[in-house]
Parts: C-alpha cells; structure tokens; sequence
C-alpha cells in the first residue's frame, strides 16, 4: 500500500522536482564563489636603503593609474608600511 502512494505520486509530479533541484543545486553553486570576491586589497612592504638598513619615517605613496588614487603613508620605525 505504502509502495502504491509513493509510486502515484512519483507518476503524478514527474521528473520535474528532480529537475528543479539540481538546477538551483547548480546555480547556488556558482553563486557562493562570487560573494567571496572583494575589491579591496593592501600594499605591504619593507624600506631599506642600499646597505639593508631600514629607513624609518620614509613617505611611501601608491597610486591607482586607472582612477588616479593616490594613498599616502609613511614607513614605521622598522621601516614598515602598510
């Protein structure tokens, strides 16, 4: 009896849940990888001079050629810059 319900109602909605599920499996799939893409970023880096010693308060300054954005730091005591 049990087997009849399930075999009528597998007659009566067809292959289309099947089908409806593996699509948005497939589109949820390629949607998560897109909501882990940022436009943002950062510039890291050491200033020494040419004997290997840091240089502390140096101005480092990266410019965006695209948009002409410039962001403007200076070098921490060891040197460093973000």
């Amino acid at each position: 009896m049990f087997r009849l319900r399930l075999d009528r109602l597998g007659r009566r909605l067809g292959p289309w849940p099947i089908r409806i599920a593996l699509i948005l499996a497939i589109v949820s799939g390629f949607a998560f990888p897109a909501l882990s893409q940022t436009t943002f970023g950062s510039i890291t880096g050491l200033v020494t001079d040419s004997t290997g010693a840091v240089i502390p308060g140096a101005s480092v300054t990266a410019r965006n050629l695209a948009t002409g954005v410039r962001y403007e730091t200076q070098t921490s005591p060891t040197g460093n810059y973000v």
